[in-house]
């Protein structure tokens, strides 16, 4: 798939199919567990349903001189709980073949009963938009991420 990248802020009416939505989350949001942004941008992905679907890029700033992985970092952990907290079927939007996808699994998760609770909230989230196609989890995410990102 050919994808249209678009950045910063975007609305429900701008995400169309194809749509590689690259949102940025600063350092500085991340100090303060600020998700408040980021929940919003999902907000916006829910009203674009399906079209939304596979296509959230996480790009986060402010950490080039950190030689941890952004999992590593317990401030990013800490935020991305919160995130996930707030919106547990954030999932469905994440774009399979970027990086975004590990990074989240990395920090959010530290028990498969979450995993559980992601892959629930990833299916209720579908079945309430009507979305009946294939539907991938965090668990079939976990175990076929080769085969996921290379094809």
């Amino acid at each position: 798939m050919i994808y249209e990248n678009k950045q910063g802020w975007v609305k429900a009416d701008d995400i169309t199919e194809g749509t590689l939505l690259n949102f940025s989350i600063s350092r500085h949001e991340i100090e303060l567990n600020a998700t408040y942004r980021t929940e919003m941008q999902i907000k916006e992905m829910e009203v674009a349903g399906m079209l939304a679907k596979d296509s959230f890029v996480l790009e986060v700033s402010g950490y080039d001189d950190d030689r941890r992985e952004l999992y590593e970092i317990p401030e990013f952990n800490t935020f991305m709980r919160k995130l996930f907290n707030a919106c547990p079927h954030m999932f469905y939007f994440v774009n399979i073949k970027s990086f975004t996808y590990a990074i989240l699994v990395n920090s959010i998760f530290t028990s498969q009963d979450e995993v559980k609770e992601a892959d629930q909230a990833i299916i209720d989230y579908a079945n309430k938009i009507g979305d009946i196609d294939y539907k991938i989890t965090v668990s079939y995410y976990v175990s076929h991420h080769r085969e996921l990102v290379e094809n």
